[in-house]
């Protein structure tokens, strides 16, 4: 049956609440699925005897990513993104309800965005964004510090395994000095036939190999962008006012896009 118990655990087939676990199937650290002490064969941090057993997204079950994140494929969740098929931190992609999305999340992961717990914040919205996807979209995850480095070398189908192990690869991402946006956006502008593209940062263009001039940045993203694709940018922020703003505001204008200030301090 499917159940979900008190600590203490039982028998079922279901999820089991933290706790003492049992003979069920479970959440947990032990060997069950999920976070608790059951026994059985499962994912997470126990020694379950499945072949094909990984810890994903702190433990979540294969084939439930969707539910357990709070969004369903199409519709809206909660948290910070809360904005249903594919959207970040409230704002929607321009593709929803016109067929397939072709969605490609550049995420700042320079050492700034450990400030005010950023990067966490940043990261769940990304995952729910992913999870929330439908059928047939395809996305793909870009993180830069100084460096740019892509979740994948081709699109990404947006079906429950892909979606599972890129929200593993999120969780993991860690932080670096400096700030590539010109290289990360050029990196996202090279997959043919995206329809949109967000791009989150709290800086400006910083480091060796950094192209930092705005207006130069800005031709060259308009010169790139040949699928005229959707540009979204996202100050992700604390209440303060950050140099960078004029860039994402530039290459939101100049890609038929919209730039965002998002206030993490009013982010739960």
């Amino acid at each position: 049956r499917i159940g979900t118990r008190p600590p203490g655990g039982g028998h079922g087939n279901g999820s089991e609440l933290p706790g003492t676990g049992g003979s069920g199937v479970g959440y947990g650290r032990g060997r069950g699925i999920g976070i608790g002490n059951g026994g059985g064969a499962g994912v997470g941090d126990g020694d379950g005897d499945g072949g094909d057993n990984r810890v994903v997204a702190r433990g979540v079950p294969f084939g439930d990513i969707k539910g357990l994140l709070g969004v369903t494929a199409g519709g809206a969740g909660g948290g910070p993104s809360g904005s249903g098929r594919g959207g970040v931190f409230g704002k929607r992609p321009s593709g929803v309800g016109k067929g397939a999305l072709h969605v490609v999340y550049v995420l700042d992961t320079s050492g700034s965005m450990r400030d005010g717990n950023k990067i966490g914040k940043a990261k769940e919205a990304l995952s729910k964004a992913i999870a929330g996807l439908a059928p047939g979209d395809t996305f793909n995850i870009i993180h830069f510090d100084a460096n740019v480095v892509k979740l994948s070398v081709n699109m990404l189908p947006a079906n429950a395994d892909v979606v599972q192990e890129s929200i593993r690869w999120v969780e993991r991402l860690p932080l670096a000095d400096h700030t590539n946006i010109s290289g990360a956006i050029l990196a996202a502008l090279s997959y043919d036939e995206i329809n949109e593209i967000f791009l989150m940062s709290d800086g400006e263009p910083e480091g060796p190999n950094t192209i930092r001039d705005v207006n130069e940045i800005r031709r060259l993203v308009r010169e790139k962008n040949t699928s005229h694709a959707r540009i979204m940018t996202m100050g992700l922020c604390l209440g303060e006012h950050y140099p960078g703003e004029e860039l994402m505001k530039g290459i939101a204008s100049d890609n038929s896009g919209e730039y965002n200030y998002i206030n993490l301090n009013q982010v739960h």
